[in-house]
């Protein structure tokens, strides 16, 4: 085999079978319709917000077969479990807990987005409160792709 196939063999064995792919997403709950947004600002929590103008996150699938999430208005953040159980954003980089597994069994099918140094999930026990890690209670989440 030659090192370039090595090579994009060993990164088709990073990806996880059923991973979602790179690109942006709108992150819905099933059970309120809300849509995943973070407050503004490093350290801030995520909510759920109910306007027509839903936050588009960034998925980017990592080496260790793990995705990082980001906001596409907050580029330099990403989905972070550091105010735990709350789910925040911080800088990227900043440690593990940005370490994310999304399940996608197809187009418009529920996903869980679980914690890979928690393994616990983003849950949204309440409309109004912020999206919680917690324990996996099923999947939750429909990632909508915007392009």
């Amino acid at each position: 085999m030659s090192l370039a196939a090595s090579a994009v063999a060993v990164v088709a064995l990073a990806v996880p079978a059923h991973a979602v792919g790179d690109g942006t997403y709108v992150i819905r709950n099933l059970r309120t319709g809300g849509c995943l947004a973070p407050l503004a600002g490093p350290f801030s929590p995520v909510v759920l917000k109910y306007d027509r103008d839903c936050t588009q996150w960034k998925v980017t699938n990592q080496e260790d077969g793990s995705v990082q999430l980001s906001p596409t208005d907050q580029p330099a953040l990403c989905l972070d479990t550091l105010r735990f159980p709350e789910a925040a954003v911080a800088p990227c980089g900043e440690g593990r807990l940005q370490r994310w597994q999304i399940d996608d069994f197809g187009p418009r099918t529920p996903a869980n987005i679980r914690n890979l140094d928690t393994d616990s999930c983003l849950n949204a026990l309440s409309p109004e409160g912020p999206v919680l890690v917690l324990s996996c209670r099923g999947p939750e989440w429909l990632l909508e792709p915007t392009a």
